[in-house]
């Protein structure tokens, strides 16, 4: 069969339910594709969380990824009660689909304890803020490399 008659037996017009069925079907594979890719936090970040959540007496679903945008993780800031409680995602590598906390924010959860060290160990942290908590202590001096462009 010859490329032109081959062109002509699938002419988009003449067979629209087979074009439409193709793009579907096409479709469906791109988007289980881009799922099966999805981002997640890097272990040693995990285990990082898990540290900061024990130390501030802060309940995390680790059942979930921290990347996920699932609530629990980020939730709507409340305005009326100055709450917030999100931990942010970025800085991913599209190799191994990995990401690093860029953003941690728990306002007003009456959190107690010494600020933590181990926020230190997020090297891609750029915003942190613990306002209306229970925290006390010094920052301790591993803070000092961080790279914190909001505190």
């Amino acid at each position: 069969m010859s490329a032109i008659k081959a062109a002509t037996l699938f002419n988009v017009s003449s067979h629209p339910l087979l074009f439409l069925s193709l793009l579907l079907g096409l479709s469906s594979f791109l988007d289980l594709r881009c799922r099966a890719q999805t981002q997640t936090l890097v272990d040693h970040e995990v285990k990082v969380l898990q540290t900061i959540g024990s130390k501030l007496n802060k309940t995390w679903n680790f059942d979930v990824d921290p990347c996920s945008n699932v609530t629990g993780w980020v939730d709507r800031e409340n305005k009326m009660t100055n709450y917030a409680n999100n931990v942010t995602c970025g800085m991913c590598d599209t190799t191994t689909n990995t990401c690093h906390v860029t953003s941690i924010i728990l306002k007003g959860q009456n959190l107690t304890g010494e600020l933590p060290a181990e926020f230190a160990d997020l090297t891609y942290l750029d915003t942190l803020d613990l306002t209306r908590n229970y925290l006390n202590g010094t920052i301790p001096a591993k803070w000092g490399t961080l790279r914190l462009t909001n505190l």
